[in-house]
């Protein structure tokens, strides 16, 4: 399932039912800090559940 984080409709579906997110955005040009919290912002619209946990850790990874 993919969900687009400026299409907050999509992502209702996206978090349904699943246990855990890897979120890939942006660039070593962009890594900003509201970037992962727009990811907990969104992350939270399992509004039945418990709230989501999100770990602050920046991994680079370049991709050929």
């Amino acid at each position: 399932m993919i969900g687009d984080l400026t299409a907050p409709d999509t992502l209702t579906a996206a978090v349904r039912d699943i246990d855990a997110v890897i979120f890939v955005h942006g660039s070593d040009d962009d890594s900003r800090p509201e970037s992962t919290d727009a990811v907990r912002d969104k992350a939270n619209l399992r509004l039945d559940e418990e709230p989501a946990r999100v770990r602050d850790d920046l991994a680079h990874v370049r991709i050929p």
